[in-house]
């Protein structure tokens, strides 16, 4: 049957009641609420110190492309209710992490749409983010980031990609509702998210620190 998307379903049955069940969730599907998830804008607690001695004569700019920002995932879940459309707008995601992240590690920050080159400092590195693959399963978030830095005059430093999951919330998905999921879902995609900057870190302090983005 078409028309469904990526949908993953949670739960099991019992096969004698398997296709009453794919009945009423084909009906409950078409009138259901499309909940978009990202971190929350207005509340600062789910910032996180990354630890790390910050550069204070380095410039980045990250560039995080409007295609990569406007990226998003949908799912569906039995533990939460069928009828009920996860959005999880990864992309913005992505934009909210790193500007956390980042301005923890220079002490230039900029964010970009299209690729450029920090106008000051020493040393001097563009990183270019995308997300090339999110999921939702298994009650948590897996997420693939890519990060391609340059030097001055866009001279390649490194390019890679860097996998991650976050911890498993099966326990907020099943019985809590909407608003369980909301919080698992976000829960768990700021773990990858985290998971993934904290691999790509190393990268990019030793590429500031040895010299190629001057």
């Amino acid at each position: 049957m078409r028309g469904f998307g990526r949908v993953r379903f949670y739960g099991s049955f019992a096969h004698g009641g398997l296709v009453l069940a794919f009945g009423l969730a084909v009906g409950a599907i078409g009138s259901g609420c499309a909940h978009p998830i990202a971190f929350n804008a207005a509340d600062t607690s789910w910032h996180y110190s990354v630890g790390a001695e910050k550069l204070g004569d380095a410039a980045l700019v990250a560039v995080i492309d409007p295609a990569t920002a406007a990226q998003s995932y949908t799912f569906r879940a039995w533990a939460s209710g069928v009828a009920n459309q996860w959005v999880v707008n990864y992309g913005e995601m992505l934009v909210q992490v790193a500007d956390v992240e980042l301005p923890q590690l220079v002490g230039l920050y900029e964010r970009s749409t299209s690729f450029r080159e920090p106008a000051s400092g020493n040393p001097r590195l563009t990183l270019v983010l995308t997300v090339p693959s999110y999921v939702f399963e298994d009650y948590r978030a897996k997420l693939t980031l890519r990060a391609e830095a340059f030097g001055p005059g866009r001279k390649p430093i490194f390019s890679k990609d860097y996998s991650a999951m976050g911890e498993s919330e099966a326990g907020m998905m099943v019985g809590l509702g909407a608003l369980g999921q909301t919080s698992a879902v976000r829960q768990s995609s700021l773990d990858a998210f985290k998971a993934a900057f904290a691999a790509m870190r190393p990268d990019l302090l030793a590429a500031l620190r040895g010299g190629a983005a001057r």
